[in-house]
């Protein structure tokens, strides 16, 4: 009886853990701190619309879900806290510039930058500043935040370390060419492509290049990484799969088209988009092999978010879709008004995007 009691004890303390965590799930850029682009499976989403909201300015980097709450950015220079279940203003602060890339939370705290070179913390709760960074270009790339330490490149050609709680710079490491990509953390390295097309493995104590490996095009997109191997595209049309252990690379598999988006993982595939409108999937089993393509007009620069079985993404063309991640059929499209560039975000049976027109959208 003892024993059954137990058992019954832990089973409800787990599944009570994993409420409180299944929130949080969406609590950074490609929903996890590997940028697998992979959400915690809730209800199908329908493609039914839920709420609208106006931003002021277009709304061109993903959103977060942390808790209840979604916090975005856009170009008007705002950032907004909303309700996600009704979309209804918490709060919302001017950064004095552009905000063209995605925050990062961590420990109650927002990191956030913009394009007149200014890299903001800002409390969740309130909205409060407490502390900035200027520096002397744009930033575009999402920070990435791991062991009090936020990540973050900028156009002049730099990926910098600051002390998460004052904004100290800890090191910097410089390129010839700007950074748009999320750095990577991974264990005691830190992965990003740059625009001249190297990716590079950088020591995330030092900023020292431990590894660097050249494309044929600009990586622009941000790195996944999954059981020890970490997945970059590049605008030649390859996807790299490179060993993180020892950085040793292990294979590369092209397609006629330069890659515009982040590598979502999920299963033993590899998803993404291309400039030429092909959103592909890839077995990563047989060195990416492609399994399929679905087209679309116009160029892909929104990230692939998977969950569950489907696979959700924007286009040029104003629409949100859903495709069956295993065969690339088409389940549903849904007619946002206007060019898609943010990736999608699942959260609790609900999807939110963002567009070029300044709508924050959710559909159930």
């Amino acid at each position: 009886m003892k024993r059954s009691f137990l058992i019954q004890f832990l089973l409800a303390f787990v599944l009570s853990l994993s409420a409180f965590v299944l929130p949080l799930e969406a609590a950074t850029y490609r929903a996890d701190s590997s940028r697998t682009g992979v959400f915690v499976p809730g209800q199908a989403v329908t493609g039914r619309p839920l709420w609208t909201f106006e931003a002021e300015g277009s709304v061109v980097a993903s959103p977060i879900v942390v808790g209840s709450t979604l916090y975005v950015g856009s170009h008007g220079g705002w950032f907004y806290a909303l309700e996600a279940a009704t979309g209804r203003q918490v709060w919302a602060v001017s950064l004095g510039g552009s905000v063209v890339a995605s925050a990062a939370y961590a420990d109650g705290r927002l990191y956030v930058g913009t394009d007149s070179g200014t890299f903001t913390c800002l409390d969740a709760a309130t909205g409060e500043a407490l502390w900035r960074y200027s520096g002397e270009w744009s930033f575009r790339s999402a920070p990435a935040v791991a062991g009090g330490v936020v990540y973050v490149g900028d156009l002049g050609g730099t990926i910098m370390a600051l002390r998460a709680s004052t904004g100290r710079p800890l090191w910097r490491f410089s390129s010839d060419r700007w950074f748009t990509a999320s750095p990577l953390p991974v264990g005691d390295l830190v992965f990003v492509g740059s625009h001249g097309g190297r990716f590079s493995a950088l020591e995330a104590a030092t900023g020292k290049e431990a590894w660097g490996g050249a494309t044929g095009g600009p990586v622009d997109v941000t790195a996944s990484h999954r059981e020890g191997i970490v997945y970059y595209g590049s605008a030649d049309g390859c996807l790299y799969a490179v060993q993180v252990h020892k950085v040793i690379p292990q294979w590369q598999s092209c397609v006629d088209e330069g890659i515009s988006t982040a590598i979502a993982l999920s299963g033993d595939r590899a998803y993404f988009g291309t400039f030429g409108g092909g959103l592909y999937a890839l077995d990563l089993k047989e060195r990416g092999r492609v399994l399929w393509r679905f087209a679309v007009e116009g160029a892909i620069l929104s990230d692939p978010a998977v969950e569950g079985g489907s696979l959700y993404f924007g286009g040029a063309d104003g629409r949100i879709h859903r495709l069956e991640a295993a065969t690339g059929r088409e389940l549903w499209s849904f007619d946002a008004g206007s060019e898609i560039v943010a990736g999608p975000v699942l959260w609790q049976g609900r999807l939110f995007y963002g567009t070029t027109g300044g709508v924050v959208g959710a559909l159930q």
